[in-house]
């Protein structure tokens, strides 16, 4: 399809160089007749020998028309699920109606929480478009890293979690977006949405998550009227936008999130959270990522950050999501405690644990000296490995 969405450095942003999604997917992925395909991809890759158990339950999606007329949907599923760092597309019987997708909605399909990296909308008309994590993430969504990587830049997006049950620690149930405001031609409105993420994360029908929706059997925003754009594709009337919208159908209406209440809270699951066993699971994963762009530091000092514990060995640092702390690596040289050891795990077969913190150097050492007994240690049972192309 040429160009597609692409965030970029935490930014929102159209790119030229980030040519055609589908090129790394399924050549003959696409649609015809009366039916829509959207595929829905996981940012959280993980290897077959781990057991972290990174996939997740396949969710519900939902297609309006501008009008707000729905198209179609199809259900998720508590039993069916998407691996993780894959992807499953769902088919939407539209029916009759072949109309084009104006609104997507996307709710969690069971218990088991997933972190969305993209979603692609192939339309009857072989129409695509897409929607990338990162704009979860700019919008203050619970997000991880991802290792999908895409254009000439291998851009990598990050990757937005939902969760029906909410037990993983994760608040919102589903996501919605308005889809011409993600094409690719809209070069104006890319531009709007660098100058104000206002535009893009403060409008309900635009782009929302939210903490209650089912989007096969509840109301759903829309805008009304229909938004109208300049030439260069961004808003002529940005009060129109920021709006909380018109509700269409006949169920409850869907609980959206704040952006400003989510930036503005500690979102730590640890705070007073009686961790589940699946969250329990992820606690006890950790990832050991060669890749820069997986800065541990920015994991770390995140309020809305949320899943596995990483080491970034391009840094040397690495991030204890459980305690939001960032440590060293250790390196047997001059950083011997109060970091995280992954050097001996692999060469004596242990999984990587973080070494006690340091007491005071004695005279007659260089070096610092890990305290005895001490209870903060803590090991991972499953280590992902995230290696880099070379």
């Amino acid at each position: 399809m040429g160009e597609i969405f692409e965030a970029a450095a935490g930014v929102v942003g159209l790119t030229n160089g980030l040519i055609d999604i589908f090129k790394t997917l399924d050549s003959d992925f696409g649609s015809s007749g009366s039916h829509s395909t959207v595929r829905v991809a996981l940012g959280l890759s993980s290897s077959a020998s781990d057991g972290s158990s990174l996939s997740g339950n396949v969710p519900s999606v939902a297609l309006w028309d501008d009008d707000g007329n729905e198209l179609g949907s199809a259900a998720g599923s508590r039993k069916d699920t998407i691996a993780a760092g894959n992807f499953k597309d769902i088919t939407v019987n539209q029916g009759h109606d072949n109309g084009e997708p104006t609104y997507i909605g996307i709710s969690a399909g069971g218990d088991d929480a997933i972190c969305v990296s993209y979603i692609s909308i192939t339309s009857p008309s072989a129409q695509k478009s897409a929607w990338t994590g990162d704009v979860g993430y700019k919008c203050g969504a619970r997000w991880h890293y991802s290792t999908l990587r895409f254009g000439e830049n291998g851009h990598q997006p990050h990757c937005t979690w939902i969760d029906k049950d909410g037990s993983d620690g994760v608040q919102a149930k589903g996501m919605g977006m308005h889809i011409p405001d993600f094409n690719p031609q809209q070069k104006g409105l890319a531009q709007e949405f660098r100058n104000n993420t206002d535009a893009m994360c403060k409008s309900t029908p635009r782009f929302s998550m939210y903490s209650d929706i089912d989007v096969r059997h509840y109301s759903y925003p829309i805008f009304q009227p229909t938004l109208q754009y300049n030439s260069d594709g961004s808003d002529t009337d940005l009060s129109k936008v920021l709006v909380g919208g018109t509700m269409v159908g006949k169920g409850h209406d869907p609980n959206p999130i704040s952006s400003t209440l989510v930036q503005s809270r500690d979102l730590n699951p640890t705070s007073g959270y009686n961790a589940t066993a699946k969250n329990r699971n992820r606690l006890d994963t950790i990832i050991i990522t060669e890749y820069p762009e997986h800065q541990t530091e920015q994991l770390c000092s995140s309020k809305t950050s949320y899943g596995p514990s990483m080491a970034n060995v391009h840094e040397g640092l690495f991030c204890d999501m459980e305690k939001k702390t960032l440590l060293p690596i250790c390196n047997d040289r001059n950083v011997t405690c109060s970091c995280l050891d992954i050097g001996h795990g692999s060469s004596n077969g242990t999984n990587p644990f973080t070494r006690a913190p340091c007491k005071l150097r004695p005279r007659y050492t260089s070096r610092e000296l890990p305290e005895k007994n001490d209870d903060s240690t803590r090991s991972f049972k499953n280590v992902v490995s995230w290696k880099k192309d070379h």
